[in-house]
């Protein structure tokens, strides 16, 4: 099936210069211009469309950098034969410049699987941040008005006003969410396998004979800390250990190295404290080293710490960090071919679940 990137809506508010140029799109598509046909001229558009001529230029002009007409000295623009590229946009909305500073080489991982299938499909991608949550429904209105973009794909930070759906729907554009789920609703949705991470981190510790097991987390993406959660929790149950109140600290902030050693001093303080910390972030485990070290503790002789996501330098750590790990290139990729696929109307599961892979290294060892 050949993959069709007109853009239809019933929103008024879409530039009259997009309508003119979908319509001549609609019109090869169709078979009405062919392949050195000449399209109408900007004085036809004018009349056909009762707009001015600036209007019309701006529509010839996207269809000339699209590929989609070409001119000829004297003649007017031509049908060149020429497929249009598919142009999606990854919308990352709720990061603050520090996290992406932080998370860069995650993001950059993200946005390589991205652009590797857009390479893959001759499309272009842009990258297009949107840090006000509060402004984040009128930022992507904006943007799908103002810009021929046939997908996105969301990275979403926080909790979210799911209304935002509504808006690439409004203007006929496929959407993919990337580690997000929105209740109730039937986007598309790349997400990692969580619930494993969770599951092989506790059997990790369980297998060299840790039974005081604790978790440190942070609920910065939802989804992910719910299946990481789940997955602690059923490996905990299926070991016959008890899920202790004061062994479950989770915060609600940024998953930074200073939440990891605030969770991990007060774990660290009990009488009767872990053996074994599992964390849902390497920046929570970071954290964790430091309250380690603060309370006079080695890893992993006096105290086990298994991760989820491998970001850079969790190889790097003394000793190395023990983690599962998320490929965000593989996760990019992934939602990207998902879009491609909604894109030529071949959608697959409303969710996919990316492996992970437990990465052992040296902050896991038998207990003393």
């Amino acid at each position: 099936m050949g993959m069709r990137f007109s853009r239809t809506s019933a929103n008024d508010m879409i530039p009259r210069y997009v309508k003119i140029r979908d319509s001549i799109i609609a019109r090869i598509e169709a078979g009405e211009l062919m392949p050195g046909d000449q399209i109408p001229s900007l004085r036809e558009m004018c009349l056909e469309h009762s707009v001015s001529s600036i209007t019309a230029r701006r529509a010839l002009l996207d269809l000339l950098n699209d590929g989609i007409v070409e001119r000829r000295g004297g003649l007017g623009a031509f049908v060149t034969g020429a497929v249009r590229r598919a142009q999606i946009a990854v919308v990352i909305i709720g990061y603050s410049e520090a996290s992406w500073r932080r998370d860069s080489s995650s993001f950059g991982q993200l946005v390589g699987g991205i652009g590797s299938a857009a390479w893959e499909e001759a499309a272009t991608l842009s990258v297009v941040p949107i840090n006000d949550m509060a402004r984040a429904v009128s930022s992507l209105d904006r943007l799908l008005r103002d810009q021929p973009i046939d997908g996105v794909l969301f990275r979403i930070a926080g909790e979210m006003d799911w209304a935002i759906l509504d808006v690439p729907r409004s203007y006929g554009v496929e959407a993919v969410l990337i580690k997000r789920t929105a209740p109730g609703d039937s986007t598309p949705c790349v997400v990692p396998d969580a619930v494993r991470a969770g599951r092989v981190s506790v059997q990790h510790v369980l297998g060299v004979g840790h039974r005081r097991i604790a978790l440190v987390a942070t609920t910065v993406s939802p989804d992910t800390y719910r299946d990481h959660r789940a997955g602690f929790e059923q490996a905990m149950q299926e070991a016959g250990l008890p899920l202790l109140p004061e062994l479950m600290c989770s915060l609600p902030g940024r998953g930074t190295r200073e939440e990891g050693f605030a969770m991990a001093r007060q774990l660290l303080g009990l009488e009767d404290r872990p053996t074994a910390i599992v964390t849902n972030s390497d920046f929570l485990a970071a954290g964790v080293y430091e309250a380690a070290a603060a309370a006079g503790l080695s890893i992993p002789e006096d105290l086990s710490v298994v991760s989820f996501d491998d970001v850079e330098f969790a190889a790097h750590l003394s000793p190395p960090l023990t983690t599962v790990r998320l490929s965000y290139y593989d996760l990019g990729h992934a939602a990207a071919v998902a879009l491609f696929d909604a894109l030529r109307g071949q959608k697959g599961p409303s969710i996919e679940v990316v492996p992970v892979q437990l990465v052992e290294r040296g902050s896991v060892a038998p207990i003393a």
